[in-house]
């Protein structure tokens, strides 16, 4: 199998905070490379999301990874953590 496939295979999980959006923030990269995939973090994390999916589909790979947004989240790891635990959880125990 390629490495594509086996990427693309694999359960991983895209985990956004909804206010992740500040596209002043002093640890934001701003090359032109990284504004083309968002202004902010959140845009960029869809953009990843949907851009690997687009690929899957394209060579006709198996896609294995999800995507969850998590309300009145901004770029935080304390704000993440029980939203992250809990997909990890669900991912150990095939939910």
């Amino acid at each position: 199998s390629s490495a594509a496939s086996d990427v693309y295979k694999r359960q991983l999980v895209i985990l956004l905070g909804e206010n992740d959006t500040d596209p002043n923030s002093s640890s934001l990269r701003k090359t032109d490379e990284a504004m083309r995939q968002g202004p902010h973090r959140y845009a960029r994390g869809k953009y990843f999301y949907t851009t690997a999916k687009s690929k899957a589909e394209e060579l006709s790979l198996q896609f294995n990874w999800k995507i969850f947004t998590v309300p009145n989240v901004g770029h935080s790891n304390a704000g993440m953590a029980p939203s992250a635990a809990e997909q990890f959880y669900k991912t150990l125990s095939n939910n």
